[in-house]
């Protein structure tokens, strides 16, 4: 049974078709187009992966549309001045963004006064521990911890990775203190803009009493990033090898760190990744379903060019032994199944059901990347 041809948006892109990832130059580095590095960079938040570089912010959505941008619906262009023309702020925001940027300022002279302190005890330290090995393994080597998930190979001596979580305070400062250091080295590179401020018009009267005058935003205080999903960031670390993921101190992430962090962060993460490596490789652009009661809906090209064409419904297949496979949803009933195909028809999509089977496996043997080789799925298209 064939789906139904996708529905085209009405409107015309202003965005170009780009090439998928990935795309290799001649020197062997990605994306030459908008940067000169070999992978792109995120930082992982708890629940999400953060991108804040522009440049890659714009490559991840453009070559597969990867990401949900922070302050825009669609593409990532908040703040985007037109030629010739200046941003316009009223005198509350502009207030309110001269309060950040005060704050951020004495932020940032506090944390590069720690930051001299850190790199002179570091320095100490150093000298007093002399030369270490130069041998050193990559963190995008899924192989770092020696381990092996060949049919009846025995994991028991795998060393459980540690997970060491602090208190909200500490995780949130964190993440502060690594806001701060990117927007201070952003705000360094970009130039100085001006800004249009005009008076707050509560009424049609004050409409002749705008009193616009420019002026200077000295360092930027709201910059838009990009949040990848666990499923997102894993695809392109583990399948496309192009994303480093790091910590909020900014410790990179090996790919058996990330699996298993996600997997702690997210009790359906396995299912999920599986659902959505499988979509990705037949060619959709995958994206969350939870405002259609799904785990996923694929679109064809891309969302500026098509509506959704499916809704997919992940269902788990396991052995009846399997106690460590999480099955909170269970089977899907035929009363969901109903209130679903009534709501597709009517926003015109069609529904998958995504049957995923698991394999027979140990409790340690989940705590490898490589056991999803051994997941098989199977798609059922449901119609009324």
């Amino acid at each position: 049974m064939e789906l139904k041809t996708p529905t085209p948006k009405r409107k015309g892109s202003h965005i170009k078709k780009s090439a998928p990832l990935p795309v290799l130059s001649d020197g062997g580095s990605f994306f030459d187009e908008y940067s000169s590095y070999g992978t792109f960079t995120g930082y992982f938040n708890g629940n999400s992966v953060i991108v804040d570089h522009p440049d890659e912010i714009k490559a991840l959505y453009k070559m597969g549309y990867f990401g949900k941008a922070s302050l825009s619906k669609g593409f990532p262009n908040f703040g985007k001045q037109k030629i010739n023309e200046l941003n316009v702020l009223n005198e509350t925001q502009w207030q309110r963004r001269k309060e950040w940027s005060d704050k951020l300022q004495k932020l940032i002279e506090n944390l590069e006064v720690n930051k001299a302190k850190g790199e002179c005890n570091n320095s100490t330290n150093d000298e007093a521990k002399g030369s270490t090995s130069n041998t050193t393994n990559s963190p995008m080597d899924i192989d770092n911890d020696t381990v092996h998930c060949n049919e009846g190979s025995s994991v028991s001596n795998l060393k459980e990775s540690r997970i060491e979580l602090g208190s909200d305070q500490e995780l949130l400062t964190k993440e502060i203190n690594l806001s701060i250091s990117k927007a201070h080295s952003l705000s360094e590179s970009a130039n100085v803009e001006d800004v249009l401020v005009v008076d707050d018009c509560k009424d049609a009267d004050n409409l002749l009493k705008l009193n616009p005058h420019i002026e200077v935003e000295p360092l930027k205080t709201v910059m838009e990033v990009l949040y990848l999903s666990l499923e997102e960031s894993f695809f392109l670390s583990f399948a496309l090898g192009c994303l480093q993921v790091m910590d909020l101190t900014g410790k990179p992430l090996s790919l058996l760190q990330l699996w298993r962090v996600f997997n702690y962060s997210q009790s359906d993460f396995i299912e999920n990744y599986v659902a959505y490596h499988y979509f990705r490789a037949k060619g959709w652009v995958v994206k969350s379903g939870l405002k259609f009661g799904g785990n996923f809906i694929l679109y064809k090209d891309g969302p500026p060019f098509y509506h959704a064409s499916c809704i997919v419904l992940i269902e788990n297949i396991i052995p009846k032994d399997a106690e460590h496979v999480n099955n909170e949803e269970g089977h899907l009933t035929w009363d969901k199944m109903n209130t679903l195909n009534r709501m597709a028809e009517t926003c015109n999509k069609e529904i998958i059901v995504c049957k995923i089977q698991w394999p027979q496996m140990t409790k340690t043997d989940k705590e490898h990347p490589l056991i999803l080789k051994k997941f098989k799925v199977k798609e059922l298209l449901l119609r009324r």
